[in-house]
């Protein structure tokens, strides 16, 4: 006879799931119910999970992550909000148009707005709209890699940037 495992669930959400992160560092799991409603926990011993808050937004959830300690929120309309892993606010950054994504660069979250701006955001510091301070048009992807960022705009271009500048290259074509 064939021995077969139960299969236990570790949640059993209210309604579907849209969003979901783990941090490997705090053994925290958070994940999105509906569209804006954020349920937060800790994996225990024995595949155990201990919910420690429930966070409710203003907006539809667009972005769910873990960073430096503490969980981020991205909305579709207008803000990027830190909590603690206890589920308590702890600062809110304005952003134009909503967070459509975002990728980690160091302290910083290089965030793309749902008006296809780039916007480099950190904790307790003023939010740096790179889309206007490097002249961006229209971006629809953003990439991170070390210290640089990579878009891609609408028109197809794609450029290399760093906080402070974006980058040249020339191309070197070989004669036959």
């Amino acid at each position: 006879m064939v021995s077969t495992r139960s299969v236990v669930p570790l949640l059993r959400p209210e309604a579907k799931v849209h969003h979901l992160a783990v941090d490997d560092s705090s053994e925290a799991i958070a994940w999105v119910e509906g569209s804006s409603t954020v349920r937060l926990g800790r994996l225990e011993g024995g595949g155990q999970l201990d919910i420690t808050g429930v966070i409710s937004t203003q907006h539809r959830v667009s972005y769910l992550g873990f960073h430096r300690g503490g969980l981020l929120i991205g909305d579709d309309l207008e803000s990027l909000m830190f909590y603690d892993l206890d589920g308590a606010l702890v600062e809110a950054q304005a952003i134009d148009g909503g967070v459509q994504s975002c990728r980690l660069m160091g302290l910083k979250v290089v965030v793309l707005s749902g008006m296809g701006e780039v916007v480099l955001v950190q904790r307790e510091r003023d939010s740096v709209n790179l889309s206007s301070k490097h002249g961006l048009n229209d971006v629809v992807h953003v990439e991170v890699h070390g210290e640089r960022l990579y878009v891609a705009e609408q028109q197809g271009t794609v450029l290399a940037c760093t906080e402070d500048s974006v980058l040249s290259y020339s191309k070197q074509v070989q004669k036959a």
